[in-house]
């Protein structure tokens, strides 16, 4: 998933909670709950994909090749805020002389 169609959810989410709003006024609370739902799942998305390349560029690294193999590779949950989950891969390396760490 790319950050245009992050985006394109969450618009197509907010225009769809306004309409809903707009043919019932006296529902109010649950579409302040609606966007802010909508706004915060967009915005763990979007730390989820950022990880996510993060993670592409470590494993790619000349660097991390020059000094470090990748040993093990895993999904982490992250609680985020109070009701989010963030799910972000998490890669195990060890480098020749050192022992192993995590990079995530």
């Amino acid at each position: 998933m790319d950050i245009i169609a992050l985006i394109n959810t969450l618009v197509s989410g907010l225009l769809n909670a306004e309409e809903e709003f707009l043919e019932h006024l006296d529902s109010f609370t649950t579409f302040e709950k609606t966007v802010s739902s909508l706004s915060n799942q967009m915005a763990a998305d979007f730390i989820g994909l950022a990880l996510t390349n993060a993670d592409q560029l470590i494993r790619d690294s000349g660097m991390r090749k020059g000094g470090y193999t990748v040993q093990r590779r895993r999904q982490r949950t992250l609680p985020l805020w109070e009701i989010l989950l963030l799910h972000i891969p998490c890669i195990k390396t060890r480098q020749e002389k050192a022992g192993a760490s995590w990079m995530n």
